[in-house]
């Protein structure tokens, strides 16, 4: 690769995609806070005996990447398969060596025997992972990072337990890296998809592929990892930057949580709903300021009656958007509003599909647009 161009070329992403997730990030759409932190003793000290590089490999590390996996003998049976190598201090950067076929990749990089020596070597291992689990079929860049700081973070979940100590080092790691990856690299990467003719360097993956691998590690368990880690070429499919790049322009969703749900008490549930509803058309209002507050009231109370509202939440419960349909005289859906003020209008879209999965084709209606009706799916 010689620019920016050809780097967007390799990833089948658009200039526009890339620069959007760029805005998304800096209007604070990511959240990169995954752990928080244990409390600790004093006097508490780390349980585990750093300085043996290979015992470290087998101790920790193979075990915290192949909790990931879903399919974990397989996950076991490659991560055997690779060969720790110690280089000499300032010899190379960290790397991981793919040997051809039949042969071991080996993990190359300098040991000191403390817990940043243990992040580098599972970010390595699962680099070398990615490879015996891809059939060594080359993976781009961004999805090839991805995957290793996916291993980082499995290390870091897997000592919450095992060893807190060594957890909240590896937590106080992961921001500082995060820190650079999301600073001065985000900086040259939004620089470069300004300027196409920007020459490459390496460091352009880091950014996208570090926000990437926490809004796939928020899926918690699965076999999506299984998935990403053996596509090989196609593993751009596997990454969400299209949802990414889809919350450019987001605000912070302000409104709280929604209790949990009630099942016993459904009067209870719908009442709750609609005022969730509400508190979103305050902040999104198209189309609803004409109305007045009793038939407002009286057409939303009656999509709750007839099972034609979907409200969605987002992963901390809060409200985040909804929408109201109608059941034509053909028998054909007809979508009469979507509310998603916070941005997440692909995630609603999404989650509407699914709800509605099966019921036929479903029209959208748009009363303000010289187009009164299209076709929604």
């Amino acid at each position: 690769m010689h620019n920016i161009s050809h780097w967007l070329d390799l990833h089948d992403l658009e200039q526009l995609t890339g620069q959007d997730i760029v805005a998304a990030f800096h209007s604070k759409a990511f959240a990169q806070s995954l752990f928080e932190k244990n409390v600790l003793g004093e006097g508490d000290q780390i349980r585990t005996a750093l300085e043996d590089q290979q015992l470290v490999f087998q101790t920790i590390v193979c075990p915290a990447l192949a909790s990931g996996f879903a399919d974990t003998n397989s996950a076991r049976q490659a991560l055997n398969q690779l060969k720790p190598q110690t280089l000499d201090a300032g010899e190379h950067r960290p790397h991981t060596v793919a040997t051809g076929v039949g042969g071991q990749p080996v993990v190359a990089m300098t040991w000191a025997g403390g817990p940043r020596d243990v992040m580098c070597l599972a970010h390595e291992a699962a680099h070398g992972l990615q490879v015996l689990l891809s059939d060594r079929e080359l993976m781009p860049p961004v999805a090839r990072e991805t995957c290793a700081f996916i291993g980082e973070l499995l290390l870091i979940n897997h000592m919450r337990q095992c060893d807190p100590v060594l957890f909240q080092s590896l937590t106080g790691i992961w921001k500082q890296q995060t820190a650079q990856y999301l600073g001065k690299n985000m900086d040259d990467l939004s620089f470069a998809l300004g300027d196409m003719l920007t020459a490459y360097h390496y460091d352009l993956n880091y950014p996208f592929a570090r926000i990437a691998s926490t809004q796939l590690f928020q899926r918690g368990s699965g076999d999506w990892i299984d998935r990403l880690f053996s596509s090989g070429a196609d593993a751009m499919k596997h990454l969400p930057l299209d949802v990414m790049a889809n919350r450019a322009g987001d605000i912070p969703n302000h409104l709280p949580p929604m209790p949990p749900s009630d099942a016993a008490h459904p009067a209870v549930e719908a009442y709750r709903s609609l005022g969730a509803m509400a508190l979103l058309d305050i902040d999104h209002w198209h189309g609803e300021c004409e109305r007045n507050i009793e038939d407002y009231y009286a057409r939303l109370l009656g999509h709750l009656h007839d099972r034609t509202a979907f409200l969605v939440l987002d992963e901390a419960r809060r409200p985040a958007g909804y929408a109201t349909w109608i059941k034509t005289p053909s028998g054909q859906l007809e979508i009469t509003r979507q509310a998603a003020p916070f941005g997440g209008y692909l995630s609603l879209q999404k989650s509407l599909e699914r709800h509605l999965a099966d019921r036929g084709p479903v029209s959208a209606c748009h009363p303000r647009s010289a187009r009164q009706e299209q076709v929604a799916w």
